[in-house]
């Protein structure tokens, strides 16, 4: 039997997002299911600044909101970052008790980790941990690459 033998799946294809195991519903429950989650949604260059969040249930499966705000400031502003957990936790009381979240801040420029990023990633983990919501992971999407930011990343 002369079968071809498919190829590996590429984390940055995006013409099969079934194959990245991305979905609704989908249980994200590793460092690389969040970064496929990353990959799958960075596709590539960015001309702006977005913030993402992706819910997640007590169980680790993506709720079916996925929150993006578009031209978001270069720093993190703290009223504007107060409003937005105060959204994600009453939604995630509401329908996802016990849930988390995931956050990926995307922009153009340099692929590489910025005293902006840690800022952002400062600011959305401090507000987060100030009002009870774990944050699984929080990635930098830019020029084609997703970068883990880490605790020690906000310090």
């Amino acid at each position: 039997m002369n079968e071809e033998i498919p190829e590996p799946t590429d984390p940055t294809d995006l013409t099969r997002p079934a194959d990245l195991g991305v979905g609704p519903a989908q249980r994200l429950l590793t460092e690389v299911d969040l970064a496929r989650w990353a990959s799958f949604i960075h596709q590539g260059e960015s001309s702006r600044t977005t913030l993402w969040l992706l819910l997640l249930d007590g169980a680790g499966r993506s709720l079916p909101e996925l929150i993006a705000i578009d031209d978001v400031e270069p720093g993190p502003h703290p009223v504007f970052i107060a409003n937005l957990l105060e959204l994600v936790e009453m939604t995630l009381a509401t329908i996802a008790p016990g849930g988390s979240m995931v956050a990926m801040l995307e922009r153009p420029g340099t692929p590489h980790r910025t005293p902006a990023d840690r800022e952002w990633n400062e600011a959305v983990r401090w507000e987060a941990r100030q009002r009870g919501i774990p944050v699984q992971a929080f990635f930098v999407a830019c020029a084609g690459r997703i970068l883990p930011m880490t605790l020690d990343d906000a310090a």
